[in-house]
């Protein structure tokens, strides 16, 4: 993941997702004070590095990166979620997982890459490190409700209903966040190409997503 303002390159790591027990709470951000019910993070880390031990053991503010975007409730089923989705039913008890049939995360990043919120925070799982470069993504993409049941059918370890496993918002504190529009700037001659496989551009930010196997685990974190 580069462009869009981010200090560096990074390299995906993984991909977890946050929901919660309603449609009115779940996401671990509130835009004007509204929740959204479920928060997809794409964590990628210093491309410098050659892993995110290496990555987390830097420490620095900007070590790891992390891609936030939103789920809104819709009468229409998520396309990429329907790949992820059929595996629950082998995972739905804590700590298990499986290798499922690969595809691209690409998928999920069908909303407009241009608008976004950039700031510099933390994990939102202990020990909750300040050193996350945060863009979160304006534009929400669609979840069905069938869909998010399905998410809140997976069990904890006591075997009760995985929900709310959201971190609640924080005090803002001095941190400056902000509202950030790409613009694309073409010189006399030039196009613009959206055509590149494996590759999603926001007219700024760019992800490279090209995925070689998958494993989906499922990791209670109450």
């Amino acid at each position: 993941m580069s462009g869009g303002g981010l200090p560096h390159s990074y390299k995906f790591s993984q991909v977890h997702f946050h929901w919660g027990s309603a449609d009115n709470k779940g996401s671990e951000h509130l835009i004007a004070d509204t929740a959204y019910p479920m928060e997809m993070h794409l964590v990628h880390f210093k491309a410098t590095h050659s892993s995110i031990k290496e990555a987390l053991a830097e420490g620095a503010y900007d070590s790891l990166a992390v891609l936030g975007i939103f789920f809104t409730v819709s009468d229409e089923p998520n396309p990429a979620l329907a790949n992820l989705i059929p595996h629950f039913e082998k995972i739905k008890a804590a700590e298990t997982e499986i290798e499922a049939t690969p595809f691209a995360i690409s998928s999920f990043l069908t909303g407009d890459l241009s608008s976004f919120y950039r700031y510099n925070g933390s994990l939102t799982t202990p020990s909750c490190n300040e050193i996350v470069q945060w863009t979160l993504v304006k534009d929400p993409v669609p979840v069905s409700i069938d869909q998010m049941d399905a998410f809140r059918q997976l069990l904890t370890k006591e075997s009760l209903p995985l929900v709310d496993n959201f971190r609640p918002a924080q005090k803002l504190g001095s941190r400056q966040v902000l509202d950030v529009t790409t613009a694309q700037i073409l010189q006399k001659g030039s196009h613009s190409d959206h055509s590149s496989a494996g590759s999603v551009r926001g007219l700024g930010i760019r992800i490279m997503m090209v995925l070689v196997s998958i494993v989906v685990k499922m990791v209670s974190l109450l």
